[in-house]
């Protein structure tokens, strides 16, 4: 179906910019039929400026006849917005849900006749390589399901799950595997220029030797203990690779990262404004 269609987002935040970039990079979705409820009327500007979109204030004039719905307030706010929308949505509207925490049960009690997603993602989407996972509520619908499958593959790698139970399981998952990656790219990096690497190939390397690791470890773990088992002699494999891990302080990189970016706080800036 066409991707242009109306398209309505609930909350001014990061996670909305990150949407909205996951969208300006598919060919073929219309910012311009984009609508975002912010909260101040600066924010509203910014938002126009940075993507070309529709933003208002007033929640109360902000559904137009949208054909889908997301939703990415904090989940303190949710109730009241999903209220004040209830009667406004379109009947053939779906609605998505980013908010951490919210139930499929207590959206459909506001939208009981909508196709209601859930989703939790990682924030890659933003250049294209995110991973989400998400539920279909109870209710389907032909046209929400087309709709749906055309926003989902903006955002990149998908798994869809049959109960929030997995959702909740899975989506834990992917926060913990991007926090870890990032971390693991980064102590690499400083490894390699720790080394002596200039910076550039520090990067080149760090997410060559990452990804081709995780193509081999995905063949299953039977062919890869088998490639070890051929190239290495076991004790000695482990004997050399405690060695470079020693020379090179790879574990105490790894634990200065970590402990850095916790200090920080401001991993990927997943707050809302």
């Amino acid at each position: 179906m066409s991707e242009s269609f109306i398209k309505g987002i609930i909350g001014d935040g990061f996670l909305t910019e990150v949407i909205l970039t996951a969208f300006s990079r598919r060919i073929g979705i219309n910012m311009e039929d984009t609508y975002v409820l912010a909260k101040t009327s600066g924010r509203c500007q910014e938002l126009l400026e940075q993507f070309n979109v529709h933003a208002v204030q007033n929640s109360m004039v902000f559904i137009p006849p949208a054909k889908m719905i997301i939703l990415t307030v904090e989940l303190e706010d949710a109730p009241r917005i999903m209220k004040q929308i209830s009667d406004k949505v379109s009947e053939d509207a779906l609605l998505i849900s980013f908010i951490p925490g919210l139930k499929l049960s207590q959206i459909e009690s506001y939208f009981p006749e909508h196709m209601v997603i859930r989703m939790l993602m990682n924030p890659w989407i933003v250049n294209g390589y995110g991973v989400s996972t998400y539920v279909v509520g109870d209710y389907k619908s032909e046209e929400a399901a087309n709709i749906a499958e055309s926003m989902l593959t903006s955002l990149g790698e998908t798994i869809a799950v049959e109960s929030e139970e997995e959702l909740e399981i899975i989506g834990e998952l992917i926060l913990a595997e991007t926090f870890y990656s990032y971390v693991a790219v980064r102590s690499l990096i400083d490894t390699s220029k720790a080394a002596g690497l200039s910076t550039e190939k520090a990067r080149e390397i760090a997410i060559k030797i990452l990804s081709s690791s995780a193509k081999a470890i995905d063949d299953t773990d039977a062919v890869t203990d088998s490639v070890l088992e051929r190239s290495y002699n076991k004790g000695t494999f482990l004997e050399r690779s405690q060695q470079l891990l020693d020379k090179y302080e790879v574990i105490e990189n790894f634990r200065k990262t970590f402990e850095t970016t916790i200090a920080e706080k401001n991993f990927f800036r997943l707050h809302y404004r």
